[in-house]
């Protein structure tokens, strides 16, 4: 059974949408980590800004509810292999694993990763069969929080095998 985006989209919406977390860590450089989520977050993670260009997030997700957008549409572009889409999409549910779950799980800072090609400031990574799902954050300095960046699956295990640190504890609001 192929994914349907409506319904990542909506359950996205329900358990993420306008939420934010706060986390506190065991990390002295960053003892508090603030990641607030919205709508526009979604296409991003699921990487769709790959498959359709020329298009803003907000305009995905739009595009989305009124299906015209669907997953049998972007498996037939050349960026969905490339990508990983269908991976990307097959990651969706540690997003709530990561988030929901996140006291006494580790996390993976990036200051002394070299290349950082996405920019990210933090990852969550779960190994997963010879790779490892990441979720990563950036840092947005003008909010004074974090957002979520991407959510795919790595065939190398990249950052679980950097230093971590730990999540003490998790406030949701």
């Amino acid at each position: 059974m192929q994914p349907n985006l409506n319904e990542l989209l909506n359950d996205y919406n329900t358990n993420f949408s306008n939420k934010s977390v706060e986390m506190t860590t065991n990390y002295k450089k960053i003892s508090m980590i603030k990641i607030k989520m919205e709508e526009n977050n979604f296409p991003h993670l699921l990487g769709l800004h790959y498959c359709i260009h020329g298009k803003s997030a907000t305009e995905l997700c739009k595009m989305i509810k009124l299906e015209q957008l669907e997953y049998e549409q972007i498996r037939k572009t050349q960026e969905f292999k490339f990508y990983n889409i269908k991976e990307r999409i097959g990651c969706y549910s540690y997003l709530g694993q990561f988030l929901y779950n996140a006291e006494g799980r580790v996390f993976y800072p990036t200051d002394n990763l070299k290349p950082n090609p996405m920019k990210l400031t933090l990852v969550f990574s779960e190994r997963k069969g010879n790779g490892e799902v990441v979720l990563g954050v950036k840092r947005d300095i003008e909010q004074d929080c974090y957002r979520l960046a991407t959510l795919h699956y790595s065939r190398k295990q990249k950052y679980t095998n950097m230093r971590s640190s730990k999540i003490l504890a998790t406030r949701w609001y």
